[in-house]
């Protein structure tokens, strides 16, 4: 039988012809969710997350390394995402707050004026 469901692609180590990733199924494993469970939530067929889990197994280390990886990559660009996002929309919406603010004080004013 030839074994050709994991294949290595641009996003990594994944399933052939998905975008499902070792790393997907790993997260999953660390949260100890049963081989049937992962198997019917990614839509994988019996031969795709056996071969996934026996690759796993036969190369824990080197997949335990890329994981790894993996996850620090992720945490780095979602710190720049905060970040970016913070510095780009935070004050605008800050500074907008404060318009309306100082609009609806300006209009209570005016109300109290004609009353």
């Amino acid at each position: 039988m030839i074994k050709n469901h994991v294949v290595r692609n641009n996003f990594g180590l994944a399933i052939a012809g998905t975008r499902i990733t070792i790393y997907d199924i790993m997260d999953y494993l660390k949260q100890e969710w049963p081989q049937h469970l992962i198997q019917d939530w990614l839509n994988l067929s019996k031969p795709q997350i056996s071969e996934a889990f026996e690759y796993i197994n036969n190369n824990y280390e080197q997949i335990q390394k890329e994981y790894e990886n993996v996850l620090e990559n992720n945490e780095k660009i979602e710190q720049y995402w905060r970040k970016r996002t913070k510095k780009s929309r935070f004050p605008e919406n800050l500074s907008l707050q404060k318009e309306m603010l100082k609009k609806e004080l300006i209009l209570r004013k005016l109300k109290k004026c004609h009353a």
